[in-house]
């Protein structure tokens, strides 16, 4: 049996019994059911996360009404978006996501700046092949629009 550090295990103890609201008396008729031995837990999938910060300007002049992703996640991830932020623009746009060909807006529409968690609750998951980004305004005034993005990257099994 391994060892708990004789001057902590006390404490640990205590923390569990006031965490999970154990009695210190068994009820009538069991016994405690929390066994002497605190394993240690690691979650392995967020050792292997990466954090992927994107910050770039997008060209929204187009024609109008077309989605310009800023992220769009690898072939084999998934990411989990953290933070999205919108710039200034010269005509109402806003951040949408691309989710198998499917347009969502993330952010009300405007001309100040947004941010991803107003309006849709963070943080959001994404698989291969979807994207975070603005929509076009058609507008000359929106050449080079901010957008910063923060997301973890992950292996999708």
């Amino acid at each position: 049996m391994t060892d708990v550090i004789p001057s902590r295990a006390f404490d640990i103890w205590r923390r569990l019994y006031t965490r999970f609201r154990l009695e210190p008396e068994p009820a009538e008729g069991s016994r405690p059911g929390v066994g002497m031995v605190i394993v240690p837990v690691t979650m392995v999938d967020k050792l292997l996360e990466v954090v992927v910060p994107t910050v770039t300007t997008l060209d929204l002049t187009g024609v109008g009404d077309l989605h310009v992703p800023a992220y769009t996640v690898p072939t084999g991830r998934r990411a989990t978006v953290l933070h999205a932020r919108r710039g200034i623009s010269a005509t109402i746009t806003w951040i949408e996501l691309s989710i198998d060909g499917s347009l969502f807006s993330v952010t009300a529409a405007g001309v100040v700046e947004a941010f991803l968690g107003s309006y849709v609750q963070v943080p959001l998951v994404l698989d291969a092949g979807d994207s975070i980004g603005l929509h076009e305004t058609g507008n000359a005034g929106d050449g080079a629009r901010l957008i910063e993005i923060l997301v973890l990257e992950e292996e999708a099994f």
